[in-house]
């Protein structure tokens, strides 16, 4: 019997809670590809809750936020209820967790179950990461760029620079210069839009200009007392 079939006749179910109960001895999943790592031999006995079946295995979330790996059917025992978690855990709050009822769906776990179904090879990681990162992006350009062009910081800061074209970008002092104009139109734009930063407010931006502006100056210190050495 193929891995793939007995995984299909071991009954498990999207949903399902979870016991990691031993290391995994061979690779799984399609044509035996799928291996167990290092970093999988700590969640032996831990729980967690299936969220995804393909021909990878089974992709569990664990009870430590953020951990989610995929599992070979047969290192994997079924808990039937909450009295079973609170026995394996030892912990009280358990009380607080229903095995039964649905949790609130995750928007970006729930892309990205789609995504895998669309490109189910390459590492199980590779698509949280990726739309993580797409997270990051809308976040930060709400920032630079509310309420005007997505690429509006980088243009804004081109065009301030475009008023020096004599200016040597090999120069560490100037390259400094580049990265505080990025903060300072970045706080100059939170200013003239009048809305909320969602990850760095003027007060942080002003801060990098300040921090960039003694760097620039230590730079261009440094630079001086090593042409008098000379």
């Amino acid at each position: 019997m193929d891995y793939l079939e007995g995984q299909k006749k071991a009954g498990f179910k999207v949903g399902d809670c979870v016991r990691i109960k031993e290391k995994a001895k061979e690779n799984w999943g399609v044509s035996q590809t799928i291996c167990w790592t290092a970093y999988m031999d700590k969640t032996v006995g831990e729980i967690g809750k299936i969220v995804a079946i393909n021909d990878f295995g089974l992709y569990v979330a664990l009870e430590r936020k953020g951990i989610m790996w995929y599992y070979p059917y047969y290192v994997l025992e079924k808990l039937e209820a909450t009295t079973e978690l609170r026995k394996l855990q030892g912990e009280e709050e358990m009380e607080k967790v229903n095995v039964e009822k649905e949790q609130k769906p995750n928007p970006i776990e729930e892309v990205a179950e789609e995504l895998r179904k669309v490109f189910p090879y390459g590492h199980p990681d590779f698509i949280i990461m990726t739309l993580r990162e797409m997270e990051l992006h809308s976040t930060k350009n709400y920032d630079y760029a509310h309420g005007g062009d997505p690429l509006g910081n980088f243009d804004r800061v081109a065009k301030f620079f475009s008023n020096y074209p004599g200016l040597d970008l090999s120069k560490p002092e100037v390259v400094a210069a580049v990265y505080m104009m990025k903060q300072l139109d970045a706080a100059l734009w939170l200013m003239c839009q009048g809305h909320e930063a969602k990850v760095e407010g003027i007060g942080e931006r002003m801060g990098d200009v300040s921090v960039y502006s003694k760097i620039i100056r230590l730079i261009i210190t440094t630079v001086n007392e090593l042409g008098e050495e000379k």
